[in-house]
């Protein structure tokens, strides 16, 4: 009801027979745990005055396959959406500002994330979510059926997880303009055949390549 300002911690937690949920315009918070394991959550309405969505606060909502954030959430916890396999689009709001790690791991689905053009923090591209400056690539959307990726000139940092258990990619093209590939990066890309490291790197994160068990080396034709 219209009344209730927070939902709290593991408040709906394992309610596998939940099938809609709407959050009022009351609701400031959505606690930890709030709805994990709802795995027959299909339509989330998330109210107008959320700021803050907790830790795992969705996480295995195995069955929800759209999400809108709106403008008024500030802060997206770790693991938020983790596990949620059937979300295919995401749109995120004109003020979020924080977005934790693993938030949309295993969202195996997923082949759009929007950005609204306002937002100061981040920024979409192609449906791909990066920093607003362009620089750092936060996530692809591992759910795409592309088999080729070229990472934009410009982008300094491929960030944690950032293609984490896409399994449509067979080739992929980083530019002189990266520095750093962090840890798990393209882990569980099991069909990335071909990559190319450029000179510019100076740090290749814990796991980067992890069970990437198509890539090949080719120094006869410079595949590497």
């Amino acid at each position: 009801p219209d009344s209730v300002t927070t939902i709290g911690a593991y408040a709906f937690c394992g309610c596998t027979g939940l099938t809609m949920v709407e959050i009022p315009n009351s609701v400031t918070d959505i606690g930890d745990d709030a709805f994990i394991s709802c795995e027959c959550l299909r339509e989330l309405i998330i109210g107008s005055s959320v700021t803050n969505i907790g830790y795992s606060a969705f996480k295995d909502c195995s069955s929800l396959d759209s999400l809108i954030i709106p403008d008024s959430v500030e802060n997206i916890e770790d693991e938020a959406f983790l596990g949620c396999y059937s979300l295919k689009s995401i749109v995120i709001g004109s003020k979020v500002k924080s977005i934790g790690w693993d938030v949309f791991k295993d969202c195996d689905s997923l082949t759009n994330i929007h950005v609204d053009e306002n937002n100061p923090n981040y920024m979409s591209i192609d449906g791909n979510l990066y920093s607003k400056d362009g620089k750092i690539l936060i996530k692809y959307a591992v759910g795409k059926s592309a088999t080729t990726f070229e990472i934009p000139n410009g982008v300094t940092s491929i960030s944690y997880g950032a293609f984490r258990s896409c399994r449509s990619l067979i080739s992929l093209t980083i530019p002189e303009s990266v520095t750093s590939i962090d840890g798990c990066a393209f882990s569980w890309c099991t069909a990335l055949k071909y990559i190319t490291i450029p000179s510019s790197i100076m740090n290749i994160g814990f796991e980067a390549f992890a069970s990437c068990s198509s890539l090949q080396y080719n120094e006869k034709d410079g595949l590497k």
